[in-house]
């Protein structure tokens, strides 16, 4: 069975309190992983802007969770992890083909290049 770490991200302490940035990614998480009979094994929340993927520490856990464990990092939407090519690009070195994104048909490095 697949296992995927989720990693959940909203910006602002308001977002994080309302509960609905957070809800509406993890709902599209678990449905994509019902679609692909895999098990969310772990979940990560982080509040913190996008901007810098250096000092986001829940980002850098979750990672090393994955790498540690041979598991998936999963994501709603790739802008939750950033806006920025270049951070996208350190994000799939570091974790390979074991990440996906809920919102892309692939990670390959063209389709993150597009869609970054």
């Amino acid at each position: 069975m697949i296992k995927y770490v989720s990693y959940l991200r909203v910006s602002t302490q308001n977002q994080k309190r309302s509960g609905l940035g957070l809800e509406a990614q993890r709902a599209v998480i678990e449905h994509y992983a019902g679609f692909d009979r895999a098990e969310v094994v772990r979940e990560f929340l982080e509040t913190e802007s996008g901007k810098d993927i250096e000092n986001r520490p829940v980002l850098k856990e979750a990672m090393e969770f994955c790498n540690q464990h041979g598991y998936t990092l999963i994501v709603a939407k790739l802008d939750r992890l950033s806006r920025d090519v270049e951070h996208i690009f350190k994000i799939q070195k570091q974790l390979g083909e074991r990440f996906k994104s809920c919102d892309l048909p692939s990670t390959d490095s063209l389709t993150l290049s597009i869609f970054a």
